[in-house]
């Protein structure tokens, strides 16, 4: 049994060893044993249009993050196509570098709920300041001469 809470965003998971992602995986805690898993898991998550975003914080400021996208099954020249895209050094501190096999036109720094924080449109192969940004996981929507494709990256 589950239940969602669209105003916290919050899904509660009822029944022993019932999960959403990993099953090792609860809030406050990574499981080592089966045995060990709670009557009832509580999971943040951002639900937008057809995405889910789930942030599980295991221990220490670490997390586990998974995004559950509705889609249609792809083939392979459309997989091929969607790893266009680099972010380095991934977590970042100061300077996020993107490299694209496309030229690349503009990139928005995003939240979790899609929300831009701000975009870039000059000088980005020399490199993206995020230095302003709060320590998290953040997306960043590249728009390419080849189209546009979103990555996760990791603030220090």
């Amino acid at each position: 049994m589950w239940s969602v809470d669209y105003l916290t965003g919050s899904i509660v998971i009822n029944g022993k060893g019932n999960y959403l992602g990993i099953p090792k995986v609860v809030n406050g805690a990574e499981l080592s044993d089966p045995a060990n898993a709670p009557e009832s898991v509580s999971y943040l998550a951002t639900i937008t249009e057809d995405t889910m975003l789930l942030e599980v914080e295991i221990a220490n400021g670490a997390f586990w993050m998974f995004e559950l996208v509705k889609s249609s099954p792809m083939n392979a020249s459309k997989a091929v196509e969607m790893n266009n895209i680099k972010l380095y050094p991934n977590p970042v501190d100061q300077v996020l570098f993107v490299n694209s096999n496309s030229t690349i036109q503009s990139v928005t720094v995003r939240d979790f709920a899609g929300k831009a924080i701000r975009t870039y449109t000059d000088a980005i192969s020399s490199g993206i300041n995020v230095s302003f940004l709060s320590a998290g996981s953040y997306l960043l929507e590249v728009n390419t001469t080849a189209g546009t494709e979103v990555s996760k990256f990791l603030k220090n």
